[in-house]
């Protein structure tokens, strides 16, 4: 019996036929489409069956992109992976971004590590939990009950590392939910919800006052671990935004250095000059600033210089790309020297092989973040990884495993 089973969509015969081939021989099932029509219609007939979808951008009618879109709507617990040779970029980075696409492969592939990219989407992506089949309504009344019980909502943090000296310089602050009927919900499963019905701007603040709360209690530990908090578009729509942090600082008395904020271009984008001014304000707290999914929001690129951030994030898209595309390398070199012409730290997102490590470390990026380093811990595991990882060589990239860290 095989481990899963792949739902394979390619309007090319023999490209379909070789990608079949070579996950059967690493006893991977498969089943296959000739463009998304038919895709859509064999996972509306057996959803329960496929574990994964893989899918070609350039498709005939429907493309991958919109094909995954759909796929994310009716079946949000399936893994959605892109294959592409050619393609717009931004289009399929906001794809990534919305959670549409769980990984990026690039034609032509590498027949050593595709089968193991796509077990590592399968085994990286909770599958015990369909909200889907909860009306958004619903979902969104239990998130708002769940505001008030803090038993519930919960941050995980993925911590972020320095390449040059191996120094855990601060963590990333990630929501979960756990629900009492449906399990451990990740982000992608309730946070757009939020941020259709507006119930995204409590959840903020739940978020940004927990953070708080932790880095006051690792200080009293002796542990001075700076935490970065997402905000979305919802939060700088409100220029009364950096009045509610500083109220939060004071209520938890947590210092302005311990608390960092990162945004996607996109969230720059909807309102850009008001958004810039709640970030002014942000700053006047002494908040750094960081953009997200760098790289994926093209129309801000001319502003860069002009906004008050402190570091840019670079999209795992582009970090991923390093080992299978030359054109992918080219590019993250581009934005790294790009930022730092500007005077920016530069953090890849999704480093997840020692390979990956060495090639950005050669380019002079400064931070990384991904599973290579840790998966995105509770707390208590934190501190236990932390001390772990403090006793260990970490400044090489060969002190790291290959294998993730247990969640």
């Amino acid at each position: 019996m095989s481990r899963f089973t792949v739902l394979l969509i390619d309007d090319e015969p023999t490209i379909l036929a070789a990608l079949g081939r070579l996950l059967r021989m690493n006893d991977i099932g498969v089943v296959s489409a000739n463009d998304a029509e038919q895709g859509l219609a064999m996972l509306q007939a057996n959803a329960a069956a496929i574990d994964v979808m893989i899918c070609d951008y350039d498709l005939p009618g429907m493309d991958g992109a919109e094909f995954l879109h759909h796929a994310k709507l009716r079946w949000p617990s399936i893994p959605r992976v892109l294959l592409t040779g050619k393609a717009d970029l931004p289009a399929i980075a906001r794809g990534v971004n919305e959670g549409e696409i769980a990984r990026l492969l690039f034609k032509p592939w590498n027949p050593a590590l595709l089968s193991n990219e796509i077990i590592q989407v399968v085994e990286m992506t909770p599958r015990q939990v369909k909200v889907g089949d909860t009306p958004g309504r619903a979902v969104d009344q239990e998130l708002r009950t769940a505001l008030t019980n803090n038993n519930e909502l919960r941050l995980f943090f993925q911590p972020q590392v320095n390449f040059a000296t191996g120094k855990v310089v601060a963590v990333e602050a990630l929501v979960r939910w756990q629900h009492p009927q449906r399990g451990l919900l990740m982000p992608d499963q309730f946070i757009a919800i939020a941020e259709r019905t507006g119930t995204i701007r409590p959840l903020s603040r739940w978020v940004l006052e927990s953070a708080m709360q932790h880095t006051v209690a690792w200080l009293r530990q002796g542990i001075d671990l700076p935490v970065w908090v997402n905000l979305s578009t919802w939060d700088l729509e409100d220029e009364n935004l950096p009045e509610v942090i500083a109220e939060l600082l004071a209520r938890t008395g947590a210092a302005p250095s311990s608390l960092r904020v990162e945004l996607t271009e996109g969230a720059l984008t909807i309102e850009p000059q008001r958004a810039i001014k709640v970030l002014g304000g942000l700053r006047e707290l002494g908040l750094e600033i960081a953009i997200d999914d760098f790289g994926t929001g093209y129309s801000s690129l001319a502003r860069l210089a002009d906004l008050p951030v402190d570091l840019l994030k670079l999209d795992k898209m582009f970090i991923h790309a390093l080992a299978t595309s030359p054109g992918g390398a080219t590019l993250v070199r581009s934005m790294i020297d790009l930022g730092h012409s500007l005077g920016l730290h530069i953090v890849a997102e999704g480093v997840e092989d020692t390979a990956t490590w060495a090639r950005l470390q050669e380019m002079g990026c400064d931070l990384a973040q991904g599973y290579l380093v840790s998966r995105p811990l509770p707390a208590e595991k934190l501190l236990l990884w932390l001390a772990n990882w403090r006793a260990g060589p970490a400044s090489q990239p060969s002190a790291v495993s290959d294998q993730p860290s247990a969640a």
